[in-house]
This record gives structure tokens, C-alpha cells and sequence, in this order.
């Protein structure tokens, strides 16, 4: 089996000490599914997505590298989580585990800034998938423990939980204290991330001392990725609508909501004209195959409808979504196509030979941002790729900001802060070629 030499490097070091329990936090497209199989021992349990579980992920690279499939149990999240509810001891059979492996780790990275009290003494809030596997790496000592993810600092303290899974016996405390800030607002206690410059090198020292780190571009000579901001504008029929809106929801917060979806082309429930959809008519004459981010299913569907009217194949990515290993293999099969996914279904799956993305619309998460730069951009099939983000109104822009905003805190496995070139280019939408 040929490795790439970031990948050999963890083989090599699979003996030492101090990376039996060590996380992988390189990019997506850089191979960890591979590399971790290649350094798992004994009998291995794997905790991953629910998607990834049911397609078989990683029992095929298991049986690709000519392991003991009697040695392999994969659970999804939701699975592990109601086992070790129902019966922790009986988890893992007699059989124990020697290594375990939690895919898509920043998931189950649930501590909070806020605590809990028991007996007068106070505690971290953390998620019930979080308190699961750490139990199980409690009950079970497993000798390896790999947490695996392009993104493990969604927030400072998704470090300090996953730290934690792999042994760092780290002061809760303390760490909230060096990452957070504190504030009294109206009676309540908020902890907001403390983003100066010496903290954003801490937080990189740190994630560096529990895991392997890097993208693609520190071990490949990667073609030059393209960032395009496409301000297509609001029709007058979205501008109508906003008069109404603001009218029938005066709340400011209620409104930005509706604002947003209204930006989409949504207004209670009904479709309003919007120019997202030539937008991406444009980009598809000029690419023929084209991935699609949405954050709402009734834009999805709109766009499906569209595209299916005009004879165009269309393939849709969500939640419901059966059968995703062959929807996947269809839209790569095809001459000519539109692959509409939902925002937060952004990893576990890659379409290596469609050259375009577009964020239609987006939700706030870095992550789900993070990991859908991965899905066209492979270590084993690097290529030139546009990446567009569709902007009609200051709903948009703001959630873009936002975004962007939570990338510079992240680790260095966000992609533009390292490379990549942005273009912002405010012209309206006029017409399909403008």
C-alpha cells in the first residue's frame, strides 16, 4: 500500500509513546482514514457519523489493507451513545478494545464555558456523546486513542475536551480562564473567546501538542484555489417583501432570520423571483458540473425543481437523503449536473471532479464551512477549483463576516487563511454572462 510521505510519517512514529493517544487534525483530503488504519492494533472500535457508519467507510479501507474483520466494530454517534446509556460494561463484549478511533472528533467535543454544580462543587456542562466516550476511554483503558478531524478548534474549549478523550489531564479552569473572557450582561454570565494574537498562538501550540497538524498544500505543489464574492442584488419583489416583513415582525433579531431566507428567495413559505438561481445557471454553462451549499431545504428543493424542469440532472444532498454512496458516484459519473447539498452536511464525502463550488447560502458555522472546502479538493486529485459565494443583501454578507471572523481563531487547517486567492468583484447580476 503507497503512502504520501505526511501519511508515512505517522506510520513511522506509530511506536512511540507519546502518539499512542494523539490526535490527526490535518486538512480534509489529506488521507487520515487511511493513515489510521494503517496504525490501529488489535481490536478497534470506531465512533463516526451516522452516514459514514451505514456506507461502510471504514470497514472497506479496514478489509482494503487485509485487516481481521473480526476485529472491527464500528458504532455511529447516535448508536455509542445510547449503548453506553443502555449498557456501558457490555459495550465492547469481552473482547475490550485496544484501539479506538472517533471520526469527525470535534462532534463529540461537547464541553461548555458554563458549569454545572453537584454537591457544591462546580463541573464543565458537557454533551451527552462527550461524557459516553469519555467513559468508555475510562472503563476501557484502550491503549490508542485517535481522534480524528480537519477542525478541531470550533472553539477553545474543543480543544480541551478532545485533550482530554486522549488523557491530557488538563485544569478546566485554568483553561477557560486563558481562552475566555468573562462578562456580566443583565444579570448573566457570558463567556465570550478571547481572540488577541498571543492567544490565537497558544491555541495553535496546543492543538500541535495533541495531534498531527498540516494541509494539503504543506505536502503538495496544490494549484492555486480561487475565492469569488458574487454580489447578485435583490430583485423588487424581494425588496416588497422586506417592506412587508418588517412590519409583520418588528423584532430585530425575528427579523434578520426572516431577512436571510427572504435573501434565498424564501418569504413565508412561498417562493419570491431572486437571482441565486441564474447566478448558478451561469456558473454551470461555464463548468458543466457544479456543487451547490444551501442552508434551507426549501431553497434546495426550489433549485432541484428549477434544474429538473430544464432536463438538467440534479442531485440532492440531505438530512433525508438515501443511498448517498451511489447519489455520490451518479453526479461523478455525469457529463452535466447540479449537486445541491445542505450546509451542515459538509464532510464524509467528496466529488473530486467537479472544478466549482457555490455557497449559495450558509449557516454560522465555521466547520461546516471548513469541511466543505474539502469536498472537490483531494490529495489524489489536486486541481484548480473556484469556489463562489453568492451575496444578495446584507443577510449574506453578514453571515459570510461571521464565518470568516470564527477562521481566524481556528487551527491551521483553515484553508484561506494559509492560501488561496479571493476575488471581490460587487457587481450586480445583470444577465447569465455579465
Amino acid at each position: 500500500m503507497k503512502l504520501y510521505d505526511h501519511q508515512a510519517e505517522v506510520v513511522a512514529e506509530k511506536d512511540r509513546a507519546d502518539r499512542a493517544r494523539f490526535g490527526n487534525w490535518r486538512g480534509t483530503g489529506s488521507g487520515k482514514t487511511r493513515t489510521t488504519v494503517a496504525i490501529a492494533t488489535g481490536v478497534t472500535v470506531v465512533i463516526c457519523p451516522k452516514t459514514q457508519a451505514d456506507e461502510g467507510i471504514w470497514k472497506k479501507e479496514w478489509l482494503f489493507q487485509n485487516r481481521d474483520p473480526d476485529q472491527l466494530f464500528v458504532w455511529s454517534k447516535e448508536q455509542f451513545k445510547k449503548q453506553m446509556s443502555i449498557d456501558p460494561a457490555g459495550i465492547a463484549g469481552m473482547l475490550g478494545c485496544d484501539t479506538l478511533i472517533i471520526d469527525e472528533a470535534h462532534t463529540v467535543a461537547g464541553v461548555q464555558p458554563m458549569t454545572r454544580q453537584k454537591n457544591y462543587v462546580k463541573f464543565p456542562k458537557t454533551s451527552q456523546i462527550y461524557d459516553a466516550v469519555k467513559l468508555f476511554v475510562d472503563m476501557y483503558q484502550p491503549k490508542q486513542v485517535h481522534p480524528l478531524t480537519a477542525t478541531p478548534a470550533p472553539n477553545p474549549l474543543a480543544v480541551y475536551a478532545l485533550g482530554t478523550i486522549i488523557g491530557r489531564s488538563w485544569d478546566y479552569f485554568k483553561f477557560r480562564e486563558t481562552f475566555y473572557i468573562e462578562k456580566k450582561i443583565r444579570g448573566r454570565t457570558l463567556y465570550l473567546v478571547n481572540r488577541s494574537k498571543a492567544n490565537k498562538e497558544l491555541l495553535l501550540k496546543t492543538i500541535r501538542m495533541v495531534g498531527y497538524t498540516g494541509t494539503l498544500q504543506d505536502w503538495f505543489d496544490v494549484p492555486e484555489q480561487t475565492f469569488h464574492t458574487h454580489v447578485v442584488g435583490t430583485t423588487l419583489a424581494q425588496e416588497s417583501s422586506y417592506r412587508e416583513l418588517r412590519l409583520l415582525y418588528p423584532d430585530p433579531l425575528v427579523q434578520a432570520g426572516k431577512r436571510q431566507m427572504l435573501e434565498q428567495g424564501l418569504f413565508e413559505g412561498k417562493p419570491v423571483k431572486e437571482n441565486k438561481t441564474e447566478a448558478i445557471e451561469y456558473y454551470l454553462e461555464q463548468f458543466n458540473k457544479v456543487v451547490v451549499f444551501a442552508r434551507y431545504t426549501d431553497q434546495i428543493r426550489m433549485y432541484r425543481e428549477h434544474f429538473e424542469k430544464k432536463g438538467i440532472p440534479v442531485y440532492t444532498l440531505t438530512g433525508a437523503t438515501k443511498h448517498r454512496k451511489e447519489l455520490i458516484q451518479d453526479a461523478q459519473n455525469a457529463e452535466q449536473c447540479v449537486f445541491i447539498a445542505q450546509s451542515s452536511i459538509s464532510a464524509g464525502w467528496e466529488l473530486p471532479d467537479f472544478p466549482c463550488m457555490i455557497f449559495a447560502s450558509m449557516d454560522y458555522s465555521f466547520v461546516n464551512y471548513d469541511q466543505a472546502i474539502g469536498r472537490i479538493l483531494r490529495a489524489n486529485h489536486l486541481k484548480k477549483n473556484l469556489y463562489v459565494f453568492l451575496i444578495a443583501g446584507d443577510g449574506d454578507q453578514t453571515v459570510m463576516k461571521t464565518v470568516h471572523n470564527k477562521e481566524a481563531f481556528s487551527s491551521e487547517s483553515a484553508f484561506l487563511r494559509k492560501y488561496g486567492k479571493q476575488l471581490c468583484e460587487n457587481k450586480k447580476l445583470k444577465s447569465p454572462h455579465t
